[in-house]
C-alpha cells in the first residue's frame, strides 16, 4: 500500500521514492489527493530531512 510524506518544499514523497510536485495538473498529485479524502493521513515532514 502507497503512503506519502509532506515535506518542506512544494513536493510530496510517495512511499516508492517518488517526489510528486503540488500541482493539481500533475495526475499523480491528484492520486494523493484521492487517497487524502479516502480518510488517509501524510506522514509529517521530518524538518531536519531535505527533499531527496
Amino acid at each position: 500500500m502507497l503512503g506519502y510524506q509532506l515535506t518542506n518544499a512544494d513536493v510530496v514523497v510517495r512511499s516508492d521514492g517518488a517526489t510528486i510536485p503540488k500541482y493539481e495538473e500533475n495526475a499523480d498529485y491528484r492520486d494523493y489527493l484521492d487517497w487524502l479524502n479516502a480518510g488517509n493521513v501524510a506522514t509529517p515532514a521530518d524538518p531536519g530531512k531535505s527533499v531527496p
